[in-house]
């Protein structure tokens, strides 16, 4: 699992020591040591989730972030939430992504009628797998335990 921390609640800092991770393209606001940025053309979802999340519009646009060193991320001074999964499954907005480990699953799934009553539309995204992913919220976010009989 790579190594997530919060420098402040709107700064995100990434220890890499060789490993990968899939953040969002244009949130790096600054790093030091050997890291490489490449655009994830398609995530870690392959053709077929690219293709779903661009017929669904719960798009991303990635980086794949590599090497060694330090990096820290921000998005538009929002707050930051990391929240580590141990093979479990977090349902996620695309446009609330910031960062996550890249060996971690996404898929686009049906939200529902739900979905689209509240305004957040017919998709959403899920991540599952071992590893952090960072989320960013305007404001404080609120965060609630569930469980299979409590979705």
């Amino acid at each position: 699992m790579t190594p997530f921390s919060l420098k402040n609640p709107r700064l995100l800092q990434v220890d890499l020591s060789g490993q990968s991770i899939l953040a969002r393209a244009g949130s790096m606001v600054a790093y030091d040591g050997q890291i490489k940025f490449d655009k994830a053309i398609i995530g870690n979802e392959g053709v077929f989730g690219a293709l779903k999340r661009k017929a669904t519009g719960e798009g991303m646009a990635l980086m794949t972030t590599s090497g060694k060193g330090t990096v820290y991320f921000a998005q538009n001074g929002a707050e930051i939430l990391i929240i580590p999964l141990q093979n479990e499954k977090i349902w996620v907005e695309s446009s609330v992504l910031l960062a996550f480990d890249k060996d971690l699953k996404t898929n686009t799934v049906f939200a529902g009628l739900r979905g689209a009553s509240s305004g957040q539309g017919l998709s959403t995204t899920t991540v599952e797998g071992i590893g952090n992913i960072a989320i960013i919220s305007h404001g404080t976010a609120l965060e609630l335990e569930v469980s299979p009989s409590y979705p």
